[in-house]
């Protein structure tokens, strides 16, 4: 089996940031600004040519108090660049993410990081998510097989319950 490789990315101003390398088990998260983020993902491409780079989607006018052009810039730069370096670029959910990697997993593996705004530990979130749909025994074997990812159950009209 080839190394599964996956970066996860919190985008903001301040964006937290995760990768991991699971034929090594090998975990690191940082925060940084836009520039220490899109050079770091630069070089993971060319370390891990097929890496994963999993985004917190961002959805203008949503809940958020701010436009957040930073988180907007960040996502276009990171997309592009992974594509022009032949990794898999995913847009992921927030709420996905921390079915997958909740604090409470984050806090087993020794992944969660006490901060003041969880940057890096809703990045390492967002490496669970992708590693569950790209890689379901290898999110199985890490998490210990006891939290799976469960689909949201739905009522009869097909509302999310």
């Amino acid at each position: 089996m080839r190394d599964v490789v996956i970066i996860g990315v919190d985008p903001g101003l301040v964006s937290g940031v995760a990768l991991y390398a699971g034929s090594h088990e090998h975990f690191h998260s940082f925060s940084g600004g836009r520039p220490e983020v899109i050079r770091f993902v630069e070089s993971q491409l060319i370390a891990y040519p097929d890496v994963v780079v999993a985004c917190e989607r961002y959805t203008l006018g949503g809940r958020h108090k701010s436009q957040q052009p930073d988180a907007l810039q960040l996502l276009g730069a990171l997309e592009h660049i992974t594509h022009a370096g032949g990794g898999q670029f995913r847009y992921q959910g927030a709420a996905e993410a921390r079915r997958a990697g909740s604090d409470t997993v984050l806090r087993r593996l020794k992944w969660y990081v006490v901060e003041p705004d969880a940057h890096r530990n809703r990045a390492a979130a967002q490496v669970l998510l992708a590693l569950a749909t790209v890689a379901p025994f290898a999110y199985a074997k890490l998490v210990g097989g006891a939290r799976m990812i469960r689909e949201p159950a739905t009522n009869g009209d097909g509302v999310t319950t």
